[in-house]
């Protein structure tokens, strides 16, 4: 299965990045994403029509009022091993904002997304150390007779991007 952070980097790729909002269409008419839908439309559950997000189904019968759009909106609800990081793991911002609360993994994605402008290949990066933080990448991957770890510990936020801290160790 991949891991929703592989699935943000992959569905950056697909096109630019959408800053304040799930989705728009940039100046040249082009479909935007930010992190989050990125790596929901590489997953396959979500897909983009222009700047509109289509969530397959996984609506509610909620409604939200978003006062950056001023209007009310049905509340999405992800189920699955992607709904279970984005709306019930919990952890501290990288960023420091707000170092004394703790928020779920959407609410951090979105916040890096919109209002640090990190890009979404960044914010992937953080996803990952969460992932692996929770165990979620510690699964044995066999390659000609041999088993790899795919990682030991967490390395601090401030070496995540050159991965020299990340430490790789193989069994035999």
């Amino acid at each position: 299965m991949k891991h929703f952070s592989e699935a943000i980097r992959d569905g950056a790729k697909k096109r630019p990045q959408c800053l304040d909002g799930w989705s728009d269409v940039n100046d040249k008419g082009e479909a935007t994403s930010c992190a989050a839908v990125a790596g929901l439309e590489d997953l396959g559950i979500a897909t983009l029509d222009g700047g509109n997000v289509d969530y397959k189904g996984t609506y509610t019968n909620e409604t939200a009022y978003d006062p950056r759009a001023g209007a009310y909106h049905r509340i999405v609800k992800i189920t699955g091993p992607v709904g279970d990081l984005m709306y019930n793991k919990t952890f501290k911002a990288p960023c420091g904002c707000l170092s004394h609360v703790d928020w779920n993994v959407l609410g951090i994605i979105i916040h890096l997304n919109d209002e640090h402008e990190w890009t979404r290949e960044a914010i992937s990066e953080w996803v990952e150390t969460v992932e692996r933080k929770l165990g979620l990448w510690n699964e044995e991957k066999k390659e000609e007779g041999q088993k790899e770890v795919l990682c030991t510990e967490v390395a601090p936020w401030d070496s995540v991007f050159d991965g020299s801290k990340i430490e790789k160790a193989k069994k035999g």
